[in-house]
């Protein structure tokens, strides 16, 4: 027998589907109760943050796609935004945390170069031993250079992570982990909605540069182009009539004022006898 609290589970889940646009899987490790309760409610007007049982989740959502990647300490997430929005959004409520030792680095842990703050004493030889180069002035530990104690993707030791904390570095981020979305029949991993958005619009700007350049060179006239080229078709037209010293209402002018100088030239020389 399915216990009724189960059925009335998936029965909900199945109504949330279909309220909201976007279904949305996160990774939900090592998240405190209290920031899990916080992040609730600093989003609770832009999506809706459900914790429930996989196998109850997967039974509301058929046969879709997007259940294969629900697995471990998942949660759900039903919202109208976008699905790139969303995972900007969450990328962006995420808060920094301190290493406990055995984390997986997201990003090369460095330590600056400078005044820790820190008084002489153990403290030297804990920093010596994880590879920071280190030594005491003006009654402070110092550090000597920029080092990087973990590389991207490195497991953090213990011995590290106590380092780091007593540093005040907090290289880990708390915070609800994008797997995938599901949306419009469509599922995108995390990895396809991160986007750089400078890189993009650079990009653009990029590309719009060199189309108009092609196509100016290959005259195809079009909104963007027709302007330019007009403009150079006058030019080039003017240029080649004063050349060939083709007089109408463009050129009688240009043509008068260089005959004029022309003049004055020849003039001159015969002044002076040339």
């Amino acid at each position: 027998m399915v216990a009724e609290w189960k059925k009335k589970e998936v029965k909900e889940l199945k109504k949330l589907l279909k309220q909201y646009k976007v279904f949305g899987v996160v990774n939900i490790d090592n998240i405190p109760a209290r920031q899990m309760q916080q992040m609730r409610r600093n989003f609770r007007d832009k999506l809706l943050i459900r914790v429930t049982r996989n196998t109850l989740i997967r039974r509301a959502l058929g046969k879709s796609e997007i259940a294969k990647y629900i697995k471990n300490n998942t949660g759900f997430i039903f919202t109208d935004m976008d699905s790139f929005k969303l995972c900007k959004l969450l990328d962006k409520g995420k808060t920094p945390a301190p290493a406990r030792g055995g984390e997986i680095a997201p990003r090369d842990v460095i330590v600056p170069k400078g005044d820790t703050g820190l008084p002489p004493g153990p403290m030297i030889g804990e920093l010596q031993r994880v590879g920071i180069p280190a030594q005491v002035e003006k009654g402070k530990i110092h550090v000597k250079k920029d080092t990087v104690v973990v590389k991207k993707d490195e497991v953090i030791s213990k011995e590290v992570a106590d380092v780091l904390t007593k540093l005040g570095i907090h290289p880990m981020e708390v915070g609800l982990n994008l797997i995938a979305t599901y949306e419009d029949n469509r599922v995108f991993l995390a990895d396809v909605l991160r986007v750089d958005e400078e890189k993009v619009k650079n990009d653009i700007v990029k590309a719009y540069s060199e189309a108009m350049n092609l196509a100016l060179y290959a005259g195809v006239p079009n909104k963007e182009t027709i302007n330019i080229l007009i403009g150079k078709a006058y030019r080039e037209g003017i240029s080649l009539a004063l050349e060939l010293n083709v007089i109408n209402k463009e050129t009688v002018g240009m043509i008068l004022s260089k005959a004029y100088k022309d003049a004055l030239i020849i003039s001159s020389k015969i002044k002076r006898g040339e």
